[in-house]
């Protein structure tokens, strides 16, 4: 959104997608391995709806003069959050269940290194600098601590919001062990 925003040229989205894959898989594995639902009570860690909306704006308002982007992105959000507040029986009874829940996502989850090798072996780039344009790291942060901020669906960027997890923490991690696991096809 952000390259569109600025004019920039735009590297393949498919390209920019599987690559983000990794850092996803990497990070739904540092959930799995390291969530514990005894620290959460759903109903205390709705973060504020004022302090998201700010992080919305911030991250997207200014991508156009009106604000027509962060307004959308706001709007998805703050359904998300609502959604969030209604369901926390629903959420409750999840992480009761967590030892099941976390067995089932773990059938469905791939390591980063099984996705890494699958793009080796069809010549796939392995770094957002390899692709064309290139991506900075700063800008794939940028993108990666804003991704939750977009849509009112949950995903594996929402579990820092809800379960009071440190964002860049995860990000640092997870970003320093994908780029670990593609040094080695440095020339």
């Amino acid at each position: 959104m952000t390259a569109e925003a600025q004019g920039r040229p735009l590297a393949a989205h498919g390209s920019q997608v599987a690559l983000a894959v990794l850092l996803s898989a990497e990070s739904y594995r540092r959930l799995l391995d390291a969530f514990d639902p005894r620290a959460i009570d759903p109903a205390q860690v709705i973060p504020p709806k004022e302090a998201v909306r700010a992080s919305v704006w911030e991250a997207f308002g200014p991508l156009d003069r009106v604000g027509k982007t962060a307004s959308e992105c706001w709007a998805d959000v703050e359904a998300k959050l609502d959604a969030w507040g209604a369901a926390v029986e629903h959420w409750s009874e999840m992480l009761a269940r967590w030892d099941d829940v976390r067995s089932g996502i773990r059938t469905l989850l791939r390591p980063p290194e099984f996705l890494a090798s699958i793009l080796r072996a069809v010549d796939a780039p392995l770094r957002f600098a390899d692709l064309d344009p290139p991506i900075t790291a700063s800008q794939v942060r940028a993108a990666f601590l804003s991704a939750p901020l977009i849509r009112r669906r949950y995903t594996i960027g929402d579990a820092p919001h809800f379960f009071g997890w440190d964002r860049a923490r995860l990000w640092r991690e997870g970003w320093g062990h994908c780029q670990r696991l593609v040094e080695t096809d440095r020339g």
